[in-house]
């Protein structure tokens, strides 16, 4: 079950002001959709279970920004599981060379950043 961290209560208002949510639509459409996708692509991931996350969450962030939502709740998951470090030393053994790890952290980070931009 998703923790009720800091964040979970800053997305409690589904709306954000106008030049937030134009600043992250922008970013969503250029960078993290298309890294994100591209990560869903991935052949024989060990976490066979981020890719479904990710689509899933792409899914959702993309009818929140349909509707004129906040979709930073939709992102907060997987941002949540991509920043923390446990989850490397989990499951991949706290390997830093892999690929896949890396674009984890990747995508971690610019979901940290749009969340950010929401607040």
């Amino acid at each position: 079950m998703l923790q009720q961290s800091a964040l979970y209560h800053s997305f409690r208002n589904f709306y954000c002001d106008v030049m937030s949510f134009e600043e992250f639509k922008k970013y969503w459409d250029n960078e993290i959709k298309p890294f994100a996708e591209k990560i869903c692509k991935m052949e024989n991931p060990k976490d066979g279970l981020a890719p479904y996350y990710i689509d899933e969450m792409i899914f959702y962030v993309e009818h929140d920004l349909g509707d004129g939502r906040n979709p930073g709740f939709r992102m907060l998951q997987v941002d949540e599981v991509f920043n923390d470090e446990s989850y490397y030393k989990d499951v991949f053994d706290g390997n830093e060379e892999i690929e896949e790890v890396k674009s984890y952290r990747r995508l971690g980070k610019m979901l940290n950043r749009g969340l950010k931009m929401l607040e």
